[in-house]
C-alpha cells in the first residue's frame, strides 16, 4: 500500500493469492466477473467452469457418454435366416457383451466415486480446521488488534461442517442388475446340462437351441432397458458428487489461502499501522474492517446444512462456493482500493 504502507507491497501479495472458481450453472451467469481491474493496475479473477463440463468430465473419467450401453441386437434381424446354434450362440455373446460392459461400468463408477468421497472428506477436514484456527485464533487477534485502533467488531460462532451419510452414499441399483444378470447366467448353463440329458434327436436339438436363443434375446433386451434407467440415475449420482467435489475443493483452498497468506497479510498491516497515526475512520482502517467483516462471514456460515434441519444439496453447495468466491474476491479488491 505504497500510500499508507510503503514498506509493504499489498498489491503484489494480492496478485499472488488464489484465483477462485466460479460453477456456472447456465451459458454467460459468470460473463461479466471473469476479469476486474482494480485501481490499483492489479487485475483480480476468476476460474470459471460450466457445471455441464463438470458432469461430462466426471462421466468420461467413469468411462460412460452419453448413451450408456450400446449392445448391438442385429441377431434380431437374423431370426429365421440362421440355424439355432448361430443364433445361440450370438445370443450368449450378446447377454456376455452386456454384462462385461455393465461390469466395467459400474467398476469404475465405483471407483471415481470412492475417490471423490475421499476428496470431499479431506476438503471438509481441512475446512473444519481452518475455520477452527481462524475463528479461536486469527480472527481473535485481529478483533483486539482493531479495537485497539478504535474498529469496533465483533467475534460470532463458527460451524464445524458435518458430512450426512446421504451425501457419500454410492448408487447400488445397477450392483442388483448384475446380480440378476449373474443368476440368469448360471441358470442358462444349468439347462444347457439338462437339455443334453434330454436331447431327443435333430429337430429337438434346433427347436430347443431356437427356445434358449429367444429365451436369452429377450432377457438382454429386460436387462437392457433396465440397466439404461438405472445408469441414467447413476450419472446423475457422479454428477452430484463431482460437483460436491469441484464445490468444496475450491471452498477448501480459498480457507487454505485465507489462513495461510491474506490473513498474515492483514496481520503484517496491522502491525505496520499501529506505528502511525490513522483515525478510526481513514480509509485504511475501513478497508481492513469491511474486510475482516466479510472473513467472518465467511467462518460462520455453515455449508454443509445441519442435522436439525436437511443435508446441503448440490446446488446448495454450488452456490455456497460461488458466494465465497465472489466475497474472496471483494476482500481482494477491497484491500487493492487503498493499495
Amino acid at each position: 500500500m505504497s500510500s499508507y504502507l510503503p514498506s509493504i507491497n499489498v498489491a503484489d501479495s494480492i496478485a499472488k493469492l488464489y484465483v477462485p472458481t466460479l460453477i456456472e450453472t447456465k451459458d454467460n451467469e459468470f460473463a461479466n466477473f471473469k476479469t476486474i481491474e482494480s485501481v490499483s493496475g492489479v487485475t483480480t479473477s476468476f476460474n470459471v467452469v460450466a457445471s455441464r463440463a463438470i458432469a461430462l468430465n466426471s462421466w468420461n473419467k467413469a468411462g460412460f457418454d452419453y448413451v450408456m450401453f450400446s449392445v448391438s441386437f442385429s441377431l434380431l434381424d437374423l431370426i429365421g435366416s440362421i440355424i439355432g446354434v448361430t443364433q445361440l450362440k450370438k445370443a450368449r455373446s450378446s447377454l456376455s457383451e452386456l454384462y462385461s460392459s455393465l461390469c466395467r461400468k459400474y467398476s469404475a463408477y465405483v471407483s471415481y466415486q470412492n475417490t471423490y468421497t475421499q476428496y470431499i472428506k479431506n476438503d471438509v477436514n481441512v475446512i473444519n480446521n481452518v475455520k477452527s484456527h481462524f475463528k479461536e485464533e486469527i480472527l481473535v487477534d485481529v478483533s483486539k488488534k482493531l479495537t485497539e485502533l478504535g474498529v469496533d467488531n465483533t467475534i460470532g460462532t463458527y460451524h464445524i461442517e458435518h458430512l450426512d451419510d446421504n451425501i457419500l452414499r454410492i448408487d447400488s441399483c445397477l450392483k442388483d442388475v448384475k446380480s440378476e444378470m449373474e443368476n440368469f447366467i448360471s441358470l442358462t448353463k444349468e439347462t444347457d446340462s439338462l437339455f443334453l440329458d434330454l436331447i431327443g434327436g435333430p429337430i429337438s436339438y434346433v427347436i430347443m437351441n431356437h427356445s434358449k436363443a429367444k429365451l436369452i434375446k429377450e432377457k438382454v433386451y429386460e436387462f437392457e432397458k433396465i440397466i439404461n434407467v438405472e445408469s441414467e440415475k447413476m450419472k446423475a449420482d457422479l454428477e452430484r458428487i463431482a460437483h460436491f467435489e469441484v464445490a468444496l475443493t475450491n471452498v477448501m483452498k480459498i480457507f487454505q489461502d485465507i489462513s495461510d497468506v491474506l490473513t498474515p497479510l492483514i496481520m503484517n498491516i496491522i502491525t505496520n499501522i499501529e506505528e502511525q497515526n490513522f483515525d478510526s475512520e481513514d480509509e485504511i482502517l475501513r478497508a481492513l474492517h469491511t474486510s475482516c467483516k466479510i472473513l467472518k462471514g465467511m467462518a460462520e456460515k455453515n455449508i454443509l446444512g445441519n442435522q436439525e434441519s436437511k443435508e446441503a444439496t448440490k446446488d446448495d453447495v454450488i452456490k455456497y462456493s460461488n458466494e465465497l468466491s465472489l466475497k474472496y474476491n471483494e476482500i481482494k479488491e477491497t484491500l487493492l482500493k487503498v493499495a
